[in-house]
């Protein structure tokens, strides 16, 4: 068995065979819809990975840029961007040179309190005043319903995935154990650590890192949020 970082080769392996390409089209399709994006805008993609996403927004003639730290992934993205790897806690940016910004599936809180508020920041940062985030993440308030979770699949190549997390609700973290088993015997394991914040917690740290809440959907489908929703998925502006 070999432990290797959670963000990377391993989660590439095992998320991308498993999203169907009626989601990536779903997710495109409603931040087309919302961001409203004029030809010449400038967005950011913050952890691209291959870039399902920004193949989704090539249309809408932004300028797209990703960012990421797997650089397997990077060259698939810059198929369809300016994709570059960095930190999400320094981005490699200058300030206020975007107007809008994409990070999905809890990619921002993935390190303690000091870094997801550093990344956050960091965010800010880049985006010109009146610049719109749009974070997406898991609904805490359905994780809080089955705090103990494991999954098996198996994977198109053979692979085999094996995962097992536990949230702790007052904390809001998430913690779990991936293996993945490959056809030839190897076997790597990752381990992650995820932070999700209540509503109400959300807007006060966006709040403190300067971006302003303004909307809240609870899907792709742009249903209101509730503690029923499948996600929670912010909409926020640079003040």
């Amino acid at each position: 068995m070999r432990d290797v970082p959670f963000f990377g080769e391993l989660y590439r392996r095992t998320t991308e065979p498993l999203l169907a390409p009626e989601v990536t089209q779903a997710e495109g399709r409603y931040l087309r819809e919302q961001l409203g994006l004029s030809s010449g805008a400038r967005l950011l993609d913050l952890g691209c990975g291959s870039g399902r996403h920004l193949s989704e927004l090539a249309s809408t003639g932004a300028r797209l840029a990703g960012v990421d730290i797997d650089l397997s992934a990077l060259r698939a993205a810059r198929c369809f961007a300016q994709a570059v790897a960095g930190d999400l806690r320094s981005l490699p940016f200058r300030t206020a040179c975007f107007d809008a910004a994409v990070c999905w599936y809890t990619t921002l809180f993935v390190f303690d309190e000091a870094g997801n508020r550093q990344a956050l920041s960091e965010v800010a940062r880049v985006l010109a005043p009146g610049g719109r985030l749009v974070f997406q993440t898991v609904n805490p308030a359905r994780l809080a319903e089955q705090p103990t979770c494991s999954f098996e699949q198996r994977l198109p190549d053979g692979s085999l995935v094996r995962e097992t997390s536990t949230f702790d609700p007052l904390a809001g973290v998430d913690e779990g154990t991936r293996l993945l088993e490959l056809p030839d015997g190897q076997i790597l394991r990752g381990r992650y650590r995820l932070r999700y914040y209540r509503p109400e917690e959300l807007a006060r740290l966006f709040e403190s890192c300067g971006l302003r809440i303004v909307q809240v959907h609870g899907s792709v489908q742009g249903d209101a949020y509730g503690a029923e929703a499948r996600d929670l998925i912010a909409w926020s502006v640079r003040v």
